[in-house]
């Protein structure tokens, strides 16, 4: 909590900092970023290292790699880590087709993926209970409590999610405009699309609720399985042409032999809503299958 505290108020003054005093704009924000981990990480080895962390934990001998280890956690680690990248990658190039729209669709996008973060955190904290409860379960042999406990950490996830993100629409109007400065002339005209926009991330809540805890409470090695030829061709085969097509007019995109229906920022939102529409379905239709109580241990 400390080092997490620390980098989190070195990146405030960090981005005080960079983007204004020093003139550099958004870059200053990423260097701002870095230099804050840098700093976290500095505290991280300097508790670590420590004399009574030495003494008691002998943290100072496990500087030496051992190649065997380190690739069991790679192999461990590479289809894990391979999930989340393709969400993120498709999400990324997403909010790169809302900027490229223009500077009030761009913010707009920017201010409801900062709202939408007060429901994902506590939301993604009820999907990894679900990971505990249902590992519990499986552990103990009663597969049926598994199937039951996480059934209820699902519903739980997207009901929880689902609601914040409608009181963030309703609330949308009064808190979107902390996020502009009063000088600023696309500042009213980025408010009343972002407050429209949160109507559909309210939507998207709710799926991005059912997706997380499925994924959580999916952890066995055949779901995970399941879940990365799911994960990768979904966002970057379906989702992101999806967002393309919906997103520009003619002319507009980066590639010209997609359908382009020039919806603007709503189309991309809508593409976001059905991309988690269908991946939080199937997930959920793939546990309730009950295909992974078959797995032997």
């Amino acid at each position: 909590m400390l080092i997490t505290a620390t980098t989190t108020v070195a990146n405030v003054i960090f981005n005080d900092i960079f983007i204004f005093h020093l003139g550099l704009g958004v870059a200053g924000s990423g260097w701002a970023t870095t230099v804050a981990q840098a700093a976290g990480l500095v505290l991280g080895l300097t508790i670590f290292l420590r004399a009574d962390y030495r003494r008691v934990y002998r943290s100072n001998l496990t500087w030496k790699p051992h190649g065997r280890r380190l690739l069991e956690q790679l192999r461990l680690g590479l289809p894990m880590g391979l999930l989340p990248a393709a969400d993120l990658l498709g999400f990324s190039i997403f909010q790169m087709m809302q900027v490229r729209l223009g500077l009030v669709a761009g913010a707009a996008t920017q201010m409801v993926m900062v709202l939408t973060s007060i429901a994902y955190m506590p939301g993604f904290g009820i999907a990894q209970a679900g990971t505990t409860l249902v590992g519990q379960s499986i552990g103990a042999g009663d597969r049926a409590w598994a199937l039951r406990v996480g059934s209820r950490v699902i519903l739980l996830a997207a009901v929880y999610m689902g609601s914040i993100g409608l009181l963030i629409a309703l609330a949308g109007p009064w808190v979107l405009p902390f996020f502009t400065a009063a000088h600023d002339a696309d500042a009213v005209a980025a408010v009343a699309l972002g407050a429209k926009l949160l109507w559909l991330a309210a939507v998207y809540q709710f799926f991005d609720g059912l997706n997380l805890s499925c994924a959580c409470v999916c952890a066995a090695p055949a779901m995970r399985s399941y879940r990365l030829h799911w994960y990768w061709p979904v966002s970057l085969l379906l989702f992101v042409p999806l967002a393309h097509a919906l997103t520009f007019a003619p002319g507009q995109g980066w590639v010209n032999f997609l359908p382009q229906f020039g919806w603007g920022a709503y189309g991309g939102w809508l593409a976001v809503v059905l991309y988690l529409m269908l991946l939080g379905s199937a997930l959920f239709l793939r546990w309730r299958s009950g295909v992974w109580q078959k797995i032997r241990i």
